[in-house]
């Protein structure tokens, strides 16, 4: 019988972990290089994820000055692409003067996924039943999840259609939950796990699903800013504010013709917003794979900004996609660097941070585009340092 040296791994801690791979490995050097502070606490590391045995570390920057609904934020980030941070301030110092980003959005609503195979025809009569006496089940469903739905949480609506499948008839149920200031994926999954028996037995079926939907289509943030010409002016390539808008407006019309372009565009939004939602402890998948869906919800991949001249021929620039973001709740709050980074920021709640990040995704988008119609990324990347916008 083999001896496996990781049996139980999961069950040491992380200083144990790391002599077991320094063992396996012949390499008493990893010890050295990842506990070159003896008095590291791994506790709260390995709170967060499985089988750890130290941490990875990354750059934490901040965008300073950055002006959202009319209150001026320091805004923490974290990516390894200096880039990233010296555009994002870029976006931000250019739009300052016309009052920066202004941002709306809607309820945080997350919505739950219940999918059901029933052992009988269901007709459409028991279904119109059902929805018309929704408030009758909201009520029942509400108080079933009341162990999960605290702190303002609760399920605010629910829909139930039927789906046609090539395995047959399936019953779809939806759970529309306002999660306040989680990000609330969590919740939506526990929500749907505990409500499943009560449709298994309303609607005589079996839950094959009871998930969270990451295409947020209810949770919505618009965020738009004015660059005023006047600023545009003031470069260091000595291309006018007119051609400069011109280019920055071409480029935006062959992203919406070429998918290809439409996705480069948008990895450039998703540079900015991931970095702050690494920084505040949120999770940065959730909403790449709800952000990217959203850009095919009309049949075909598209940028998520939009950029048009006013009136006085200023550019504005708009951006929409759905952010499932929070303050509180799940790895937010087992991280103290999570934490620190929401205290830098002084948001009060899931909505303010939501605004924040679609504001930075659009000041990224904008400074790539604006550096294409100056110079190119290259020499863009070269020069940003130099520029007299870093703060």
């Amino acid at each position: 019988m083999v001896h496996n040296k990781f049996s139980k791994f999961y069950l040491k801690t992380p200083d144990e972990r790391l002599k077991i791979i320094s063992k396996n490995l012949n390499n008493n050097n990893l010890i050295h290089f990842y506990r070159p502070n003896k008095n590291f606490d791994n506790k709260y590391v390995d709170e967060l994820s499985e089988n750890v045995f130290s941490y990875f570390p990354l750059p934490l920057s901040v965008i300073p000055n950055f002006i959202v609904n009319n209150h001026s934020y320091i805004v923490p980030i974290v990516t390894e692409e200096k880039g990233v941070v010296a555009g994002a301030s870029i976006g931000a110092k250019l739009c300052s003067s016309t009052g920066g980003f202004k941002v709306k959005h809607d309820s945080p609503i997350m919505t739950g996924q219940i999918f059901l195979r029933p052992n009988k025809i269901i007709s459409k009569k028991i279904i119109k039943e059902i929805i018309k006496n929704k408030k009758n089940y909201l009520n029942k469903l509400n108080n079933i999840s009341k162990t999960i739905l605290k702190d303002g949480k609760k399920i605010d609506d629910m829909g139930i259609n039927k789906i046609k499948t090539k395995k047959g008839i399936r019953i779809l149920v939806e759970l529309d939950i306002f999660v306040n200031n989680s990000a609330g994926a969590n919740t939506t999954m526990q929500v749907c796990e505990i409500c499943s028996p009560f449709f298994e037995e309303l609607l005589n079926s079996k839950a094959l699903l009871k998930l969270q939907k990451n295409l947020a289509l209810k949770r919505l943030v618009k965020s738009k800013a004015i660059w005023a010409k006047e600023e545009l002016e003031n470069n260091i390539y000595g291309i006018s504010a007119k051609k400069l808008i011109e280019n920055i407006l071409e480029l935006q019309e062959f992203a919406k013709v070429n998918i290809e372009r439409a996705c480069t565009h948008n990895k450039g939004i998703m540079n900015g917003i991931d970095g702050v939602a690494v920084a505040t402890g949120n999770d940065w998948r959730i909403l790449e794979s709800g952000i990217h869906a959203f850009a095919i919800r009309k049949g075909k991949y598209s940028p998520l900004t939009n950029y048009k001249l006013d009136k006085n021929k200023n550019l504005v620039g708009e951006i929409e996609l759905p952010l499932v973001i929070g303050i509180v709740g799940g790895s937010i709050d087992n991280n103290p660097f999570a934490q620190k980074s929401l205290n830098i920021l002084g948001v009060k709640s899931a909505l303010e941070l939501a605004d924040i990040l679609a504001s930075v995704g659009l000041a990224q988008n904008f400074a790539a585009l604006r550096q294409m119609a100056l110079s190119g990324m290259l020499a863009g990347d070269i020069k940003l340092e130099k520029t007299k916008y870093k703060h």
